[in-house]
């Protein structure tokens, strides 16, 4: 009953990294992966939940795992998932973009949880080892984020929506008290990459009032658009040069007031409830900002 439960909350923010594997001989070295959910499927995914050997390479996944209590079923991680601390002790095995499939095998997995798809040679080896596969959709919003925590949680729990919710309750926390701002509001991750609302990062400025980038997607909107839409007040990412970003956008009514928030780019690079940390700094430094019209 539990497998017949949890399925449909897996199936809901998995990305799959391979069509039309279930069905297949034995011998035909394609790793199980969940496709649907049915009688057939059910039995064969099965050993998917409760996994007790598992190898996690994507950063965000591993932070999540550790989060929800399950970091003593992580028996090998990806070279670059080092937070929390308590994942340095774990050995590592390459990583999502080039993971080491015959490391990976030495520790004997029964899953590996990944946000990168892997090479059908990878999903092969990894298949002939014994172990399944389960790639994870990158957030594009603060719900699908909490779909990734319902997801691992799954993975292991009876109740993972309750897990999932109390990890993220901070998160949560920051989001409703986030003070709104009357004007247009941008987040750019690069000079030239634009938070637009179809992103995670687009999403958060959301929480903050009206996304300026409104109308583009996937993170792009052209030069003179920037220039045009005039954006009120910048959240800009500590990556971006700052004295080339104010230079190229000197025209803009945020960098002639100075109304530019710098902030940590990582904790967008690896989203986790430690986006709450994001939301409190941008809350807390808002007040500092010049919106007065007379300023």
């Amino acid at each position: 009953m539990r497998v017949k439960k949890l399925l449909p909350l897996l199936l809901s923010a998995v990305i799959l990294c391979s069509c039309s594997s279930l069905g297949r001989d034995d011998d035909s070295a394609e790793p199980v992966l969940l496709t649907g959910v049915s009688a057939e499927t059910t039995a064969e995914t099965s050993d998917m939940l409760s996994p007790q050997r598992a190898v996690v390479l994507s950063p965000a996944a591993a932070e999540i795992v550790c989060e929800l209590g399950f970091s003593d079923r992580i028996a090998a991680r990806g070279e670059y998932c080092d937070y929390p601390e308590e994942l340095l002790s774990i050995p590592t095995a390459g990583s999502s973009a080039n993971p080491d499939t015959g490391r990976i095998l030495e520790y004997s997995p029964d899953i590996v949880i990944t946000e990168s798809p892997l090479s059908k040679a990878d999903r092969t080896d990894l298949a002939d080892g014994g172990a399944q596969v389960l790639c994870i959709t990158s957030p594009d919003s603060l719900a699908s984020l909490r779909e990734e925590y319902i997801t691992l949680a799954a993975l292991w729990s009876d109740s993972p929506e309750t897990l999932a919710d109390n990890a993220l309750t901070e998160l949560v926390k920051a989001s409703e008290e986030a003070p709104l701002i009357e004007g247009r509001l941008m987040l750019f991750l690069s000079e030239e990459n634009v938070a637009t609302p179809d992103t995670l990062a687009g999403d958060l400025v959301g929480t903050f009032g009206a996304n300026a980038a409104k109308g583009y997607k996937n993170f792009y909107m052209p030069y003179d658009k920037i220039i045009m839409t005039d954006p009120d007040v910048i959240f800009l990412s500590d990556s971006v040069d700052y004295f080339a970003f104010t230079d190229k956008y000197a025209e803009l009514t945020a960098v002639k007031k100075g109304n530019i928030i710098i902030f940590d780019g990582s904790l967008l690079e690896r989203p986790t409830s430690r986006l709450s940390e994001l939301i409190e700094f941008l809350s807390d430094n808002i007040p500092l900002l010049h919106l007065s019209d007379s300023e």
